[in-house]
């Protein structure tokens, strides 16, 4: 299912073809928000387009931007680009993402609702690592607070495609990986080896 979109204001004109994300556009959507979390902006309100509503829309578009005769193909939009559009082609884009899907509706998280991703993520790494849940974390968030809570899901997809390839990735797809979600995978790969490791010793 898919929905087409050409948006004109301001002189720009935005052809978009919007569809129900993939799970590889849930990862992307991930990797957008990790690159962009790495930048500076002039102010906090740019900075939240930048990680919360670019993210959505590129991930899941096809298209093209075109302004003053050039053409840029939306996948390869930085979050400066879309910043700049007219808040007319922001708004309906955005709109059009969130009808598609519903589940990426935008909701700020307060420090409760990241609370609880952190320990849903630290129930799947244990039904990962160890196969059954005890239900039983000693320490909560067992470190999880140093990861933004944006970056738990493809953080988490992400270390499950390493596990899948034993991780066998060459050292340039590795690094090619924005340095945060990198470093994110790292510490759930941390958490998993120690609910292994106490679920060992436990038995």
């Amino acid at each position: 299912m898919s929905k087409t979109l050409e948006l004109t204001a301001e002189g720009i004109i935005a052809r978009l073809e919007i569809r129900h994300a993939t799970v590889g556009d849930a990862m992307q959507r991930g990797i957008l928000a990790a690159r962009a979390s790495n930048t500076e902006y002039a102010s906090e309100a740019e900075r939240a387009v930048a990680l919360m509503i670019y993210p959505r829309c590129v991930a899941c578009t096809d298209g093209t931007i075109e302004k003053d005769g050039e053409v840029k193909d939306v996948r390869k939009m930085t979050a400066a680009e879309f910043i700049a559009l007219p808040y007319e082609i922001g708004e309906a884009w955005l709109a059009a993402i969130l009808e598609e899907n519903p589940g990426w509706s935008l909701q700020a998280e307060n420090d409760e609702t990241a609370q609880k991703k952190r320990l849903e993520v630290v129930r799947q790494l244990e039904h990962f690592y160890c196969t059954e849940n005890s239900g039983d974390f000693p320490d909560e968030t067992f470190g999880l607070g140093e990861v933004p809570a944006v970056l738990l899901e493809p953080a988490l997809e992400l270390l499950v495609l390493l596990e899948a390839v034993d991780w066998k990735w060459d050292i340039n797809t590795l690094l090619e990986q924005p340095a945060d979600l990198l470093k994110a995978v790292l510490r759930l790969k941390v958490i998993g080896e120690k609910l292994r490791k106490s679920k060992t010793e436990q038995a």
